[in-house]
């Protein structure tokens, strides 16, 4: 097991984005100077541990109430209310999405495939788990071996999403106002979690998992132009 694990935590980001649709994700973000939220409050509702892992969307409104901050719906197919604009359309790929990931300040999803995407890119990701989660995400720590940029918000009895979105929306409000006005990167940076912004082209040699990322549709291996 030690051998097995020796390269944790994990040396990301490993999945790149597309460069034409960072670009077109920028015209549509670029005037938001607020801190931007990204949720996903469910996943598949067929997966056999739904049930335990989704949330209901009207419990994530005092989020969009935190001054400063800028909520969107990542929920693809989701018909959300008029308090969190829509930016996941059904016909965006995968790749959209990740594109779309570079533009925003913080992820906040439960545990769904957009959480492991988030990590596996090296963005801020919080991650809301039930009190029995995947064993990924193993058990009494707040953070991830497998993504270093992830934060973890548990339940602490079963069914209790009440106590973990309150404690959401304090770290949420504190995140929000250490953020000065239009910090976010210029094109081409990547203001890596804890650190400063770093030039994106440096981290083209980052080592890949080509069957991780050959499983993403749009999404290839290798070196790449724009950022991770």
């Amino acid at each position: 097991m030690p051998r097995l694990l020796g390269g944790l935590p994990a040396r990301v980001p490993y999945v790149p984005a597309d460069p034409e649709r960072v670009d077109a994700w920028r015209g549509r973000l670029e005037a938001e100077h607020r801190f931007r939220v990204g949720v996903v409050w469910a996943g598949n509702p067929d997966h056999p541990g739904d049930r335990r892992r989704s949330i209901p969307m009207e419990s994530l409104r005092a989020l969009a109430e935190v001054p400063g901050v800028a909520l969107f719906s990542l929920q693809k197919g989701a018909s959300p209310p008029s308090w969190m604009p829509q930016l996941v359309e059904p016909a965006h790929e995968v790749a959209d999405t990740a594109a779309l990931l570079l533009h925003l300040d913080l992820l906040i999803s439960v545990d769904t495939m957009m959480a492991h995407l988030a990590g596996a890119m090296g963005r801020p990701v919080w991650v809301l788990l039930p009190l029995v989660p995947d064993w990924r995400w193993l058990l009494d720590r707040e953070d991830s071996p497998w993504y270093p940029s992830a934060r973890l918000f548990r339940q602490e009895s079963p069914g209790a999403w009440e106590p973990v979105l309150e404690r959401v929306r304090c770290a949420l409000a504190c995140a929000a106002a250490a953020m000065p006005p239009a910090c976010h990167p210029p094109p081409g940076r990547l203001a890596a979690p804890g650190g400063p912004a770093q030039n994106l082209l440096e981290v083209a040699d980052m080592p890949t998992d080509g069957e991780s990322i050959s499983a993403v549709p749009g999404l290839k291996p290798g070196i790449s132009t724009i950022g991770y």
